[in-house]
C-alpha cells in the first residue's frame, strides 16, 4: 500500500522554534508509522519554506531519526506544482511544455479524424491539464500566461486548419471551446454555485463570506 502526496504544514514567526516544531512533529509522525508497520521514504521527502524573509532565515536542518531530509525551492502536490513563494510560475511553465510538446499531434492527426474527434483529443489531452486546478493558478498576472495563451491559440488555429495570422477568437466560437481566462471564470462560477448551495465541504466556509452576512446595503 502506497499512501503518496502526504503534506504537513507547520508555521511559526520564528524561525528557529520553526526548525524545532518541524522536527517534533515529523517524529511523531516517524513514531506512528513504525508503530502502525508502515515505512516512510526518506529520500523522496522534501520540506519547503513559503513565504519566509531570506534575511530571517539561517540554515535549516531537518531530520526524522538519522535521516536528513532534504530542502526544495519547489513540489509537486496533489499534481500541482507549488513554489516557495507561491507565484503558480513553475506550475504555469509545465503546463507550457505540455502543450508544446501536444502541438505536433495534432498538426498530424488533424488530416486524418474528424473534427468531432479530434475536440476529443483535445479535451484528453489539453483542457484536462488546463481545466485541473485553474481556480489555484488561473488568477495570476495577464502577462504570465501570455505564453500559454499564444500556445493555446496555436493548437486551436491547428484544429481548424487556419494560418497563424487569423482571428482566434471566431475559431473558438466555432469549435464551441474556451479560452483559458473562460475556463477559469467557468470553474469559479461552479465552485460558487457549489458554495451556495452548500456543496462543498465546510472548510470553505471560513474562506469566502457572503455579503449579506457584512452589510445590507442595496447593489
Amino acid at each position: 500500500m502506497f499512501a503518496d502526496d502526504t503534506l504537513l504544514t507547520i508555521s511559526s514567526n520564528n524561525p528557529q522554534q520553526l526548525n524545532t516544531l518541524a522536527n517534533a512533529e515529523l517524529q511523531k509522525i516517524d513514531n506512528w508509522m513504525r508503530i502502525n508497520k508502515l515505512s516512510l521514504n526518506y529520500k523522496k521527502t522534501t520540506f519547503m519554506i513559503i513565504k519566509c524573509d531570506p534575511k530571517q532565515v539561517t540554515k535549516f536542518s531537518i531530520n526524522i531519526g538519522n535521516n536528513q531530509i532534504a530542502r526544495t525551492n519547489c513540489t509537486k502536490y496533489l499534481g500541482v506544482i507549488l513554489d516557495d513563494k507561491m507565484s503558480c510560475y513553475q506550475h504555469i511553465t509545465n503546463l507550457e511544455d505540455k502543450l508544446a510538446r501536444r502541438l505536433g499531434i495534432f498538426y498530424m492527426t488533424r488530416h486524418y479524424l474528424t473534427p468531432s474527434a479530434l475536440k476529443s483529443v483535445y479535451f484528453c489531452l489539453v483542457y484536462s491539464h488546463l481545466q485541473y486546478a485553474i481556480g489555484a493558478w488561473g488568477s495570476v498576472p495577464k502577462t504570465t500566461l501570455n505564453h500559454l495563451n499564444v500556445l493555446h491559440n496555436i493548437l486551436i488555429r491547428a484544429m481548424n486548419f487556419a494560418s497563424y495570422r487569423s482571428n482566434v477568437t471566431p475559431l473558438y466560437h466555432q469549435s464551441n471551446l474556451l479560452k483559458i481566462n473562460d475556463i477559469y471564470h467557468l470553474e469559479i462560477a461552479k465552485m460558487m454555485h457549489c458554495l451556495n448551495n452548500g456543496k462543498v465541504p465546510q472548510t470553505f466556509d471560513d474562506y469566502i463570506v457572503p455579503v449579506t452576512s457584512v452589510h445590507t446595503h442595496p447593489w
